[in-house]
């Protein structure tokens, strides 16, 4: 990694180019050495969430889950990314309004082609 003016980390993607995570920011690497012979940390840098799941029950309470990749790695104690999240969902009780459980309707995949006619005319 190198600094930019800014304090930014930046690394390098492509050979003899360093672009600054999430823009196109170019910086120049500050060179080597430095007097504690140890880098600074670097926390992870993490790519977007993707949508959420699909919930694990339909009532009475269950739970989504999402997740996102690493773009670049922690390095030399930096913090580490968080890689998946979850939250409860459909939480509503089971039981219907007259003490039973609660309907719910039925699924259908679509039509099959018709298939031959069985009869010659």
């Amino acid at each position: 990694p190198c600094q930019s003016t800014a304090n930014t980390v930046c690394y390098s993607y492509f050979p003899g180019s360093e672009v600054c995570p999430g823009g196109t920011t170019h910086c120049s690497s500050t060179g080597g050495g430095g007097g504690g012979g140890g880098s600074d940390p670097v926390d992870c840098s993490p790519g977007p969430w993707s949508s959420w799941g699909a919930c694990s029950a339909t009532c009475g309470g269950g739970t989504q889950v999402r997740t996102r990749q690493v773009w670049e790695p922690s390095s030399f104690g930096g913090a580490a990314c968080s890689l998946a999240e979850s939250r409860d969902c459909n939480t509503a009780d089971c039981s219907g309004g007259g003490g039973g459980p609660t309907p719910v309707d039925c699924v259908m995949s679509p039509w099959s082609a018709w298939s031959a006619c069985s009869v010659d005319c």
